[in-house]
């Protein structure tokens, strides 16, 4: 099947310039859209009765992923570092995830925090689940038709059951309302302070909450402001050159970015495999076969891609406008994280599709997608942001 150009700007933004349907948008996410879209981690647990770690399945709205584990700990009495999650989950929905610590002498069976955070004790492990051990996710999406009847939205959906779609990382994976995280990463690599300070501290999001946008005037000092971003702070008041960024930034941090301009780079990669005609299904020079799919190479940050052929032309490539080369992502300036490249899938499959009319005229969707795909590859065929007016 022929894939459409996509014509939408935040598409565009981090390259994930294809599309499947080319009907364009017939519906968008239901409002309130924490209360219209649930997802639920699929993890591999082994619970064990004398287990070292306590392993708490955790319900969260409204929250980041990171902001819920803190809290957990925080109601718990532990060391917020201690918590363990197995993946980063959509702060504007409704999530279901496992979280693991090392379990306190008497651990508490229910923790909740109303409207917020609930999570209750499942048992005990030793090992805490990590990103490979999930199988992937269950999502649960109410759609609001706009362009078309509940039925022709229905249909569509149905349509893209068993559907190879192209497997780009989806705008999470970039910042939920500021979808830059990848060019944060970019100027790390290119020791470019000044586009850092621009991409980090500036370029609010068009659809900022006056909340949101109190808290980044105040570098998130203010009351009820996150947490986890307090560093802006430092970066905005000691960084002086590049070299300081990899100092005044947690770990943490700097891995995040780093893996976001990897998966950039990926999407412009797959991007560019489909502009030059290659089928999804067609395995490259370079790239690897497994279990009847197609995996490209991710390359990584302080290591040689290990790679060649057609492959690794497409990835000079998709760097090329980018300003740097498979030399520079090979050797990063000093301090900063080296993260490994990996391989992944060309295009993803959804499992288990339905869809079905509500009787208020608006159409509940549900499906599974394995680890490390985004329900945006799913949604981008149906209805596009925002959300419904």
């Amino acid at each position: 099947m022929s894939l459409c150009r996509s014509n939408n700007l935040l598409d565009l933004l981090i390259a994930m310039e294809y599309r499947l349907l080319c009907t364009g948008p017939v519906a968008c996410i239901a409002r309130p859209r924490e209360r219209s879209f649930v997802v639920a981690e699929l993890p591999e647990l082994t619970i064990e009765e004398d287990g070292r770690y306590c392993v708490y399945v955790l319900a969260k709205r409204g929250l980041p992923s990171l902001d819920a584990a803190r809290l957990l700990a925080r109601m718990l009495g532990a060391n917020p570092r201690s918590v363990n999650i197995a993946g980063l989950k959509d702060t504007g929905a409704t999530t279901v995830q496992y979280a693991c610590l090392p379990c306190p002498r008497e651990p508490r069976e229910l923790v909740t925090v109303p409207g917020r955070l609930w999570a209750r004790l499942v048992g005990r492990t030793n090992r805490c689940p990590r990103r490979g051990v999930l199988k992937g996710n269950q999502f649960t999406i109410v759609l609001e038709p706009v362009s078309a009847t509940p039925q022709e939205v229905m249909e569509a959906a149905r349509g893209l059951a068993r559907a190879k779609l192209p497997a780009y990382y989806g705008y999470q994976r970039f910042g939920t309302r500021r979808p830059n995280t990848h060019l944060q990463g970019l100027a790390l690599l290119r020791g470019d302070l000044a586009l850092y300070a621009r991409e980090l501290l500036g370029n609010p999001y068009p659809d900022e909450g006056p909340e949101t946008a109190r808290c980044r005037a105040t570098l998130w000092r203010g009351r009820g402001c996150s947490e986890s971003r307090l560093y802006e702070a430092r970066v905005a008041r000691d960084a002086a050159s590049p070299g300081d960024l990899a100092r005044l930034l947690p770990r943490g941090v700097l891995e995040l970015q780093l893996a976001a301009l990897q998966a950039y780079v990926f999407n412009r990669y797959l991007s560019l495999r489909i502009a030059h005609g290659y089928s999804l299904e067609e395995r490259l020079p370079g790239e690897r076969q497994v279990e009847g799919r197609p995996y490209a190479p991710v390359p990584g940050i302080g290591y040689r891609l290990g790679t060649g052929g057609k492959a690794a032309e497409l990835l000079e490539e998709a760097l090329e406008p980018l300003g740097i080369s498979l030399e520079t992502l090979a050797e990063p300036p000093p301090g900063l994280p080296r993260l490994r490249p990996y391989w992944r899938p060309v295009y993803t499959v959804p499992e288990g599709l339905r869809a079905r009319i509500l009787p208020d005229g608006r159409v509940a969707l549900s499906f599974t997608l394995e680890k490390g795909m985004y329900a945006t590859l799913v949604l981008r065929e149906l209805a596009e942001p925002p959300e419904c007016v």
